[in-house]
């Protein structure tokens, strides 16, 4: 099985997937026309993401337990986002926007953006915010601040997720990784036991030395502890979502490759 059948496979279904998914065309062009590498996270959470929205709305019932780790009531117009950007946290130009692997929740789009989203308030109060790794480790520190490491750089996007001061009353950042590889991540390992105590956290994100982001329509939590309380930190393996995918054809695809590719690599 080769990466391109399957992009063919998703090209003729485009129509039928995006009833449940939301990408820029930019994107979906790139992942299902030029992409022919494999052995990187943004391939896998595409395909996995298109094998679930062709299983409709229990394709998205099993993904959502799956990933928060629990059943949760489903949003209106409920849609797996794809590389989809919160307001950043931090003011000025020094953080740009953050781009979520894979989100779920409580999620609307921000009114002149092609990828920006806002908590929508209509909807149930949860969000699902994803970070996947394939073979690399998470960064150690962003561009302008060597205390912000990829992982809390996303837990703070997602506690701090809104709308006009309205936080999510619910919230999960879900690490996603192949068993396979699990020595291959020494810092994520390590971060993902120590942010299950939420003091850590707390910690972590207030080491950030760039400025809190404040404005009319955008407010830091007064009270970070408070927002940390309601955040479940999980990890759940790329095996796990491919085993579960919702019988289609492409999830038969997606099925074999991954068998493939765990065969070349000795497992």
């Amino acid at each position: 099985m080769k990466l391109q059948h399957i992009q063919e496979t998703l090209a003729g279904l485009k129509k039928q997937i995006y009833k449940y998914f939301y990408t820029t065309e930019r994107q979906w062009q790139k992942f299902t026309q030029k992409i022919n590498n494999y052995e990187n996270e943004g391939i896998w959470v595409f395909l996995i993401a298109c094998g679930y929205a062709l299983g409709e709305q229990k394709g998205l019932n099993i993904l959502t337990k799956i990933l928060t780790g629990s059943e949760q009531e489903q949003p209106a117009n409920h849609k797996i986002w794809f590389e989809a950007e919160p307001i950043p946290t931090r003011k000025g130009n020094e953080e740009k926007n953050t781009h979520m692997d894979l989100s779920l929740g409580s999620i609307a789009k921000r009114f002149g953006t092609q990828s920006g989203i806002k908590l929508d308030t209509s909807n149930p109060s949860w969000v699902c915010f994803c970070e996947a790794k394939y073979n690399r480790d998470i960064s150690c520190c962003v561009t302008h601040d060597p205390n912000r490491n990829q992982l809390i750089r996303v837990i703070d996007n997602a506690i701090c997720f809104q709308d006009n001061g309205i936080y999510a009353e619910r919230v999960y950042v879900t690490v996603i990784t192949p068993k396979a590889y699990e020595h291959r991540r020494p810092l994520l390992e390590s971060k993902l036991k120590e942010y299950q105590g939420k003091l850590s956290v707390i910690v972590d994100i207030e080491r950030c030395q760039l400025s809190k982001r404040n404005s009319d329509d955008w407010l830091y939590p007064e009270d970070l502890a408070k927002r940390a309380r309601v955040l479940s930190l999980r990890r759940v393996f790329f095996e796990e979502l491919i085993n579960e995918l919702p019988d289609s054809e492409v999830s038969n695809q997606i099925k074999e490759l991954w068998s493939n590719l765990l065969k070349v690599h000795g497992y």
